[in-house]
């Protein structure tokens, strides 16, 4: 149940001492199949992180025999790839955003194809080593994930496609100076050889910035020629982490258009009639649009507030989406960049605060603004914990209390569920009507209670999707995962109020061979982690073993199973 962790640049010219510690993390399992139910050996499993890069999965190709795999990954949001071995009949397969939280069975057939192959040659008929070959459907422009997609050192690729009318793409890799190219509406009906020839070309390097200098992810550039008018094909044209790319182009005149990432509030940028004959550095810098908010937020006594959040809101979707935010400093002052496209202002303390939130909302600021000191009042605390039907915490729900009189909510940075289940919101003394809406595109109330008396801080504790909002049982033991293990395992347990609780490990006769945790612990969602261990430290012998949990008087065991 370890992820694994690599190191690079590791001098060994002298002695070099690497202390090492493993994280426990999620365990990604499932077998690989054919449409005919035959387990497929040797299927690479490549995991990335979204947005941060891949994953570090030693072991992670099926078994031979039954096509099983087994990796740990931390939990976090990934796209996951299957290459089935090259030379096989079969298609690979990539799943997007795939949400590890706990232990996850993802089980896969991977289809047929036709083979499509060839070679990828330079002027001179020599073969290119690396270029990759992809596949965009012409009529949804989606791209088509490709396994095995790389030219060996004779330039000769071997993949297996679809049948069907695509656009096929030959694209070498960051920073070489062959010139990518694509073929358009490439029918497959059959197995096919194709052989492409990639001319030299010159070097562009872009520098995608702020006005603050902070580089841009996720900028599509686009060149189109000046005597044509058609769009060049430049694979690895968006800028990654620091703001930067370098393309392959012919010598010649272009048009180049930097596209900012969907959902950014920056303008794009055209650049016309640019003159391109050798390597070459282009800095570009995105602008946004914006005006100067000026002001100050203060308590009821004037006294200026800081670490107050303030965020900006543009609502042209369903839900208003954050476009920027920004702190008071440590007199409670500010100035902010507001954007045109903004539609709404939120100031409101931070997380725990007692600071009752204000929205500010048809805001139509046209130019630089000073507004007048913002008062804000303080508040009591409404302490939840939320969970599912299951007892799992309900994360990414939100909170919502509102004036049954006036049918507003009250103002809040803060009213999602975190990963362990809870949420903060402040509101002023009162009646409100509470909710806990579902993280969907559409909010739809998950849960309500009318009439909800607030006079003083408070603590809730509510399940979603039972039989009654609130939870009957002071505290819950859920089973361990993974289950069996052979290493370490992780027992997950729900308090429904602060207690003295103790967690013990018993052999098949009854035997206890190991504390995990006693104590007082106040209401949340935990998991306790046992290494397989006694109290000594020494690794038990495989078989069942139960654990427990006694709390308020009560005790509830499970079983679990260990293979050495």
């Amino acid at each position: 149940r370890l992820v694994g962790k690599r190191f690079f640049n590791i001098d060994l010219h002298s002695s070099v001492e690497l202390n090492v510690t493993l994280d426990f993390g999620a365990v990604i399992s499932g077998f690989v199949t054919d449409t005919l139910g035959f387990p497929v050996g040797d299927v690479d499993l490549d995991v990335d992180t979204i947005g941060a890069g891949r994953v570090y999965t030693p072991r992670d190709e099926t078994d031979l025999i039954t096509g099983a795999y087994w990796i740990v990954v931390p939990p976090a949001l990934y796209r996951v790839r299957f290459e089935p071995p090259p030379g096989v009949r079969l298609r690979g397969i990539k799943i997007d955003s795939v949400n590890i939280v706990n232990d996850t069975s993802i089980n896969v057939t991977l289809p047929g194809g036709l083979f499509l192959t060839g070679i990828v040659t330079d002027e001179f008929g020599v073969g290119l080593k690396g270029i990759s070959i992809g596949l965009r459907d012409t009529l949804t422009r989606a791209d088509l994930f490709v396994a095995n997609d790389k030219t060996d050192s004779l330039g000769v690729y071997n993949v297996v496609v679809p049948s069907g009318v695509f656009t096929l793409q030959f694209a070498p890799p960051l920073g070489s100076r062959f010139v990518g190219s694509r073929i358009d509406r490439v029918m497959f009906s059959s197995d096919t050889v194709i052989i492409q020839s990639l001319k030299s070309g010159v070097l562009v390097t872009i520098i995608v910035q702020d006005e603050d200098g902070i580089p841009i992810r996720g900028v599509d550039l686009d060149f189109t020629l000046e005597s044509t008018r058609i769009r060049q094909y430049t694979p690895n044209d968006n800028t990654g982490v620091d703001g930067t790319t370098t393309v392959a182009i012919l010598p010649d005149i272009y048009e180049i258009k930097a596209d900012p990432p969907a959902g950014t509030i920056l303008d794009r940028t055209v650049f016309r009639n640019v003159s391109i004959q050798s390597d070459t550095t282009i800095t570009i810098v995105l602008k946004i649009q914006k005006y100067n908010l000026l002001g100050q937020i203060i308590d009821a006594f004037g006294i200026g507030l800081p670490k107050i959040d303030i965020v900006a809101f543009e609502s042209s979707g369903p839900i208003p989406t954050t476009v920027r935010s920004k702190s008071t400093d440590a007199t409670g002052a500010f100035s902010f960049g507001v954007p045109v496209n903004t539609t709404s202002i939120l100031v409101a303390s931070h997380r725990g605060g007692r600071y009752v939130g204000k929205l500010f909302t048809n805001i139509a600021i046209r130019s630089d603004t000073i507004w007048s000191p913002i008062a804000l009042d303080t508040g009591v605390i409404v302490h939840a914990f939320i969970v599912d039907e299951f007892l799992n915490p309900a994360q990414g729900y939100k909170l919502i209390l509102t004036n049954p009189l006036s049918g507003l909510a009250i103002p809040s940075a803060h009213d999602t569920v975190d990963r362990l289940g809870t949420v903060d919101i402040t509101a002023p003394v009162g009646v409100y009507d509470l909710s806990v809406n579902s993280p969907t595109p559409i909010l739809s109330v998950s849960l309500t209670i009318p009439d909800f008396n607030l006079t003083s801080d408070t603590s809730i504790i509510l399940r979603l999707g039972g039989s009654s909002p609130t939870i009957p049982n002071q505290f819950s033991l859920k089973q361990n995962y993974p289950n069996p293990f052979n290493g370490g395992t992780k027992i997950p347990y729900l308090l429904l109020e602060d207690t003295e609780i103790e967690i013990n490990i018993y052999n098949a006769l009854g035997q206890k061979v190991k504390r995990i945790t006693n104590g007082i612990q106040p209401a949340g969602y935990y998991e306790a982690i046992w290494e397989g261990d006694n109290d000594d430290g020494r690794p038990v012998a495989s078989g069942v073993y139960f654990y427990s949990l006694s709390a308020a008087r009560n005790t509830v065991s499970r079983t679990m199973l260990i293979i050495r």
